[in-house]
């Protein structure tokens, strides 16, 4: 657990509010209501078609929700449109699970796309910068490569550069290993254990359980659209509280009988 960098007094920099989504009338996320702490580390998971990836899409307003409020540093952000929606996202680091890279440009190209572009560094002092977030997921030997050249762990590690090359303090994380072979799993976990270092915040979608009873401070469990238990990693998984937690419990942890 992130414990040197997480405090249960931390201030809350991410909230919902009774948050409603609806798709086609169907409401698919249903009256949200969660806080997340500085430097916490929030793993949500669940089983598929559970709302995870869209709530957690929410929160950059990736999508919109039909009712209720986020606060994302004590400013709602439902009304936020251009020029303000643009550096609410330059706060927040967002890893897809299909990497979305640009194949036209190289690793480092990739890295320091937005410091040139939306942050308006000169071109040298964002290619130094993004060296150094290489560095930080071991690609550095990477940077002129192409994204056909490298491995889906690779590729993901540098999304990952991509997104702390612009200093955010708030990462969020979509299934970061779905989208890869069992292999190249561990070498992006350990990328993204090495964030808690950083005293970055972070939202974490994962089926990875295991993963997610090492890193998390508080797992989120939802079902049906509905968060219906809340905890610490030792009591999620040890004595789970709500029937539906412990019946996704026994089919992750022991899904042959």
């Amino acid at each position: 657990m992130n414990s040197k960098i997480y405090k249960k007094n931390s201030e809350i920099i991410i909230e919902f509010i009774n948050v409603n989504k609806k798709f086609k009338n169907q409401l698919i996320l249903k009256n949200i209501n969660l806080k997340i702490k500085s430097g916490e580390i929030i793993v949500i998971c669940g089983p598929s078609g559970s709302g995870k990836s869209t709530l957690i899409r929410l929160i950059n307003k990736l999508e919109m929700f039909d009712s209720g409020e986020i606060f994302v540093y004590g400013n709602p952000i439902s009304n936020l449109k251009g020029h303000k929606l643009r550096i609410l996202r330059t706060k927040i680091g967002f890893v897809f699970q299909q990497f979305n890279l640009y194949a036209n440009l190289n690793v480092l190209e990739n890295v320091a796309l937005s410091l040139i572009k939306i942050q308006k560094w000169e071109k040298n002092h964002a290619y130094d910068y993004s060296i150094s977030k290489l560095k930080e997921v071991g690609l550095i030997n990477k940077n002129k490569c192409y994204p056909h050249e490298l491995s889906g762990g690779q590729q993901q590690r540098v999304a990952i550069a991509r997104a702390l090359a612009t200093d955010v303090k708030i990462m969020i994380l979509d299934e970061p290993t779905s989208a890869l072979d069992p292999e190249m799993i561990s070498e992006v976990m350990v990328v993204i254990k090495k964030l808690v270092n950083h005293g970055i915040t972070m939202v974490i979608v994962t089926h990875e359980i295991q993963f997610a009873k090492k890193i998390a401070d508080t797992i989120v469990f939802i079902s049906s659209g509905e968060i219906i238990e809340k905890s610490d990693p030792e009591s999620f998984f040890s004595s789970p509280k709500h029937p539906r937690t412990k019946k996704f419990l026994d089919k992750i942890l022991f899904p042959i009988k």
